[in-house]
Parts: C-alpha cells; structure tokens; sequence
C-alpha cells in the first residue's frame, strides 16, 4: 500500500518510508518477544532440571556444585543423598562441609551419626591410608594420618561452642581410656580445645586422673621419639613430636592453672627433645 497526498496544486505524491519504518518496527518488535520467550523457556528447562538433579539424584549433583564452591548448598544435597541411600560417603561429605563451615550446632548433629554407622571404621580406615598416599610434604602428611582425631576433635570444639564444656570433656576423657601410643598410632588426644576454652574454675577438672593420665601419655610419646627414633618411619615421628608438642604446651597450662608451675621443668625438659627432633626431621 501506498501513502497518497494531494496537494493544493492538485499534484499528488505517494510515499512508501512511513509503511516500511512501521513493518521494521513491527518485525523488531516480534523478534523482541521470540527472544524473551526463548529466555524464559530455556530458564524453566534449567529450573526444571535443576530440581530433578537436585531431588532425584542429589549425589551426582553435589559433586557438580562442590566443584562450585557452593558450600552450604552442596551440604544439603549430600545430606539429602544420605537419608535416601544411607551412603556412609555422603554423611562424612555433609559432616566435613559443616566443619567447613563452621556450623557448630551441625557438627553435633551429625558426628554422631557418622560415628555410629556401621562402615564408619572402614571409611576412616580408607581416608587413613589415602592420605599417606599423597604425593605431598612429609610435614603435611603427618597432619592427615589420623581421621578420626581429626573428626573428633572437631565434634568436641563443636561442643565446647554450643555451650556443652563439661559434655566436651565427658567424651575426649572417656575416648581417650586407655590409650597406649606407639610410633604408628598415636591414639587420639582431644583434650586440645577443652582446655583452650576453659575457664580457671574448669581447670579444677583435670585435676586428679585426667591430668595424670596426660603426663603419662607425654611420658609415652616421648619414650616414642627417644627409643624408636626410625627414619623410615619420618612422617609417624613427626606426628608425634607435633602431638607431644601440643600436649606437653596443654599440660604446662593446667600446671599454671592448678598452681603446680614447679612441675613444668620436666615438661620442658622434655619439650626440647622433641622440638630438636623435629627439626632433625624436617631439616629446619
């Protein structure tokens, strides 16, 4: 179609520029919603397969979003998984996260179970023996050789920080029974946070068995480093001298705490073996 004027002269002039700017406009305009329905089809497809991922198969999903870093999320997926199929993984990859995380509250909710699942000893025989497998530093490596110290000691300060000192204390003393150290196995010692936290009226607790207990453990890894020094066995003794470190700095705390300071020379006596031994084995 045509736009036809006619003028006072009675010329006439047609004109086509208005018609095709409207049809441009028009086919802009289309083109315009093509593309926001296109948009909104392929967000529902992603929403939509976003939720099946997420509730039909919540494992393979939380592999796909721990590798985004999308921490809290992935925790719930792997939760999600575990209530479905009781996989022992999912539930240490929920309870790691929340350790990540810092979820106190989390931490005491969910150890337990982990503890009290029936492969928990052969998961953390697996995670044992993975990491002395790495192909890392020798100082690292002897960090990663007990996971379940690891676990625990985090399930105690996750006590310790929901306000349960005393239930914190209840349980690293009973865990850590009988616990006879050798160059291969430490035990585990989880008295690390307890004491951190405490307050000097706490310190009265230790006093007696627990205390006793400790300075016998000392004794224990420091016969390790004196009579079974084996550089064969470096990673093994550099735990223990980083264990025995750690519990002879916690047991010169409660000697100060407990008015018992006079006792602390032994201690240091015996802190500067196996600080030169450690040194002897990190070369440092």
């Amino acid at each position: 179609m045509l736009n036809i004027k006619i003028f006072a002269n009675n010329s006439i002039k047609c004109y086509t520029n208005g018609m095709e700017k409207t049809k441009k406009n028009y086919n802009k305009t289309k083109y315009h919603w093509v593309a926001i329905i296109t948009i909104l089809v392929m967000v529902a497809l992603l929403g939509a397969t976003w939720v099946l991922m997420a509730f039909v198969f919540p494992r393979t999903f939380a592999d796909i979003t721990y590798k985004l870093n999308m921490t809290s999320y992935t925790r719930t997926l792997y939760m999600r998984d575990y209530k479905k199929s009781n996989d022992i993984n999912s539930l240490y990859m929920a309870t790691n996260l929340s350790i990540k995380l810092k979820d106190y509250g989390t931490i005491v909710e969910y150890y337990p179970q982990l503890n009290e699942h029936k492969d928990y000893v052969g998961l953390i025989t697996t995670v044992d023996e993975d990491n002395f497998n790495l192909k890392i530093d020798n100082l690292t490596k002897s960090t990663l050789l007990n996971e379940d110290e690891y676990l625990k000691n985090n399930y105690v300060l996750a006590l310790v920080k929901t306000s349960r000192w005393q239930e914190a204390l209840e349980y690293a003393k009973t865990d850590f029974d009988g616990v006879a150290p050798t160059v291969n196995s430490t035990g585990n010692y989880l008295f690390g946070y307890i004491i951190k936290y405490m307050t000097l009226s706490d310190a009265q607790s230790f006093e007696g068995d627990i205390l006793g207990a400790m300075n016998a453990y000392f004794d224990d890894l420091h016969n390790i480093i004196i009579n079974d020094f084996d550089l064969n066995k470096e990673v093994h003794l550099i735990a223990v001298c980083n264990k025995m470190i750690k519990v002879g700095g916690n047991i010169i705390t409660l000697n100060n705490a407990l008015e018992l300071s006079e006792l602390n020379a032994n201690i240091n006596t015996k802190l500067s073996d196996a600080e030169s031994t450690l040194q002897t084995l990190i070369g440092d």
